[in-house]
Parts: C-alpha cells; structure tokens; sequence
C-alpha cells in the first residue's frame, strides 16, 4: 500500500509541474518556465513532446547569443586591427597566393652534386649519380617488401607460370610494344624491374621545378596511368632528402592515380604505407581504376580547373591506333583540369620519343620536335623544354 501511495504522489507531483510549467509558458513568464522544466528534469522524469521543445529552443536561442557575441568580437578586434595596421592592397592578394617552397642553394648544390648533374646544353642534362642517403634505404626497403612478397606467393602450385606471363608481357617493351599490365603479377615483376628507374626519373623531374620555384606548399597532382605512384614517390623522396638543409613548412599534397590496372595501385599503396607510415608527409590519396580513354563519359569525375600539376609518365604508346587517340584526349583533360598557372609533366625516354614520329636524335636536334606538334596542337599549351 505504501508502495502505490508513493507512486500516486510523485505522479501527482508531476502532472502539478507539469501545468505551472504550462501555466507560465501562457503568460509568457519564460523565466517561471525555465525554472519549472528544470525541477521537471531535476526530478528524472521523462519530458513530455511540449517540454522536449521548449528546451530545444532554449537551447536553440543560448548557441546563437553566444555566435552573436562571438561575431562581435571579431569585429572588434578586426577594426583594432585595421586601425592599427592598414592592409596594403598588395599584401591583401598575397594571402590568397599559393606559397611555393623557397629554393636553397645549399639543397640544389648537394643534389646536383650527388647525381652528377653536368649540363651539356640548355635542353639535356647527363646524371651519372644517385642520392645515396635517400636512394640506399629506399632501395633497402623495397627489397624486403618485394622479398616479403614473393616468399607468400612462391607456394603458389601455378607461382612459376603466373611470374614467367608477367614477365613475358612487360619483356614486349624491348620489343618496341606495348604491355597489358594485366597479368596477375605483373605489378610485382613493374616493381621488381622499372620501379626504381622511373622513381629516380620522377625526383630528378621533381628538384628541377623545385629549383625553379615553382613547387607549392599546397599542391595537387593529377597523375595519368599513374601504375604504383612513382610520381609521388619521386616527391616524396625529394622532400625526405631535404631534411636538415631547410625546414619545411607544413605541405599538403592531394593525389589522383589515374590507373586502369588496380592491382598496380594497390601495390604501390601498400608499400607506401610500409615505407612512408612514419615520414609525416601530409598526403591525401584519390584512386580512379578506370581508362583515360574513357574521359569523355566520364568528365565529372575528374575536378574541373583544380590540378597545379598533370603528369603522364612513360605512358606513350608505340601502337599507332593508341597513340593517336591517346594524343586527341591528352590536351582535353589538360584543358578542363589543369589551373591556369598549372604545368604539364611529360616524361618519356628519349629513343621511344624520336621513334614514335620516325625520327634519329642527335646531340644537335632542336628538343621542340613531334611533342608540341601533336599533343600541344592547342594555342594554350606548348613546350618549354624537354
């Protein structure tokens, strides 16, 4: 009996907060209310569907006074500010520059001296060396990765058949053809082979515009057939090697691999993570499994005017058929992705550039051949140097 007595009185208690907290919201007594829902909440009762949005909007009106307040301190200090300190127009438009790393002649002489970098003319430059502080212990690391890698592949009961097609279809490079990339270990037989070569390639690509100042803190990069990121490796590396010569601001680095074979993206993925985990390089990954020939259907995907730099690497293709459609789409991806201060990177070996427009290089051909006659057909693009 005592038990249903206690129950009857705190319901009691209840419904009677429950109408003086009814009754001073009809009177517009909102500070009665306030005090009401909060016995009503002291009391561990649930709140009634009236309640729950009384207390919303009280809650609702405490944020925006406290923005209110906010924003006008800001403007406070904003006018301190200004009145302090008039801000030049220049210096205005400056803070929406992109900052760019400051090249150090201390940094662009150790390298250039590492790789034996001899000039032989305005257009070809002969590197005979290798950064071996850097270069030693990425070589290093790969090692072990791939070792690890074909150590849980080799109990493979077809291990001998799947390496030896890999092998076959990247060998039609010699061959002046061009590969599928398709095979189930072809990524790990482009890593065992190529990887290092074209990360060299990729570094020294990346320190020439460093030592041009035209490197941004924030940049973006739009890689075409991009395989397992030697692009951001070459980076990467360059960045890593530049410790101790000067410190390196905070960088943000977006990345879009553009590759139609995934398994060479993910690859290359998963070694980044092995080696690059513990070197605070600030880098944001985007992975687009699709063909570049296939651009035309699929133009939303890729961000319009939003890449500082486009780089196709080695993807020149020595079938006629793909090379002529690969050169009708190259300059509409340049034309809807690049900024308009951005830059193209072209990299290809010298002997499959001169053969692919039947021509014999020497040491005196102009470097303005075939490229800008062909890929750069646009008025807004043309060749610097090559």
């Amino acid at each position: 009996m005592i038990k249903w007595m206690r129950i009857i009185i705190k319901r009691m208690q209840r419904w009677s907060r429950s109408c003086q907290f009814r009754h001073a919201l009809e009177q517009g007594n909102f500070r009665q209310a306030d005090k009401w829902l909060q016995e009503i909440q002291n009391s561990g009762e649930k709140l009634s569907c009236l309640e729950t949005m009384y207390r919303d909007r009280q809650h609702t009106q405490q944020l925006c006074q406290e923005q209110k307040q906010e924003i006008s301190t800001l403007k406070r200090k904003l006018s301190e500010f200004q009145s302090s300190r008039p801000l030049d127009i220049q210096e205005f438009a400056n803070l929406f520059e992109p900052q760019h790393l400051t090249p150090n002649a201390q940094f662009i002489e150790y390298v250039t001296q590492s790789f034996k970098i001899i000039e032989l003319d305005p257009n070809l430059w002969q590197c005979t060396g290798i950064e071996p502080r850097t270069f030693n212990d990425f070589e290093a690391s790969l090692a072990e990765f791939l070792q690890q890698e074909y150590t849980r592949l080799e109990n493979r009961p077809n291990f001998d058949e799947l390496l030896t097609e890999s092998i076959h279809d990247l060998n039609q490079l010699k061959l002046g053809k061009d590969p599928k990339y398709n095979f189930q270990l072809s990524a790990h037989v482009y890593l065992t082979r190529y990887f290092l070569e074209n990360v060299y390639s990729a570094y020294l690509t990346w320190f020439l515009i460093y030592q041009l100042g035209l490197l941004p803190n924030d940049i973006n990069i739009l890689d075409i057939a991009a395989g397992p990121g030697t692009i951001i490796y070459g980076l990467a590396l360059l960045l890593q090697s530049s410790n101790g010569f000067f410190p390196t601001p905070p960088m943000h680095i977006s990345y879009y691999s553009w590759e139609q074979q995934k398994d060479l993206q993910y690859r290359g993925l998963q070694f980044w993570r092995k080696y690059m985990a513990n070197k605070n390089l600030n880098t944001y990954f985007r992975f687009d499994t699709s063909s570049f020939f296939d651009y035309a259907h699929q133009t939303a995907k890729i961000p319009k005017h939003f890449f500082d730099f486009i780089t196709i690497s080695h993807c020149f293709f020595a079938d006629p058929h793909l090379r002529n459609n690969s050169e009708k789409t190259y300059p509409k991806i340049f034309h809807n992705a690049l900024k308009p201060q951005g830059y193209v990177i072209l990299t290809i070996q010298d002997k499959k550039l001169w053969k692919s427009y039947d021509l014999y290089r020497s040491q005196r051909s102009p470097a303005r051949v075939g490229c800008d006659r062909s890929i750069f057909r646009y008025s807004r693009f043309k060749v610097s140097s090559i």
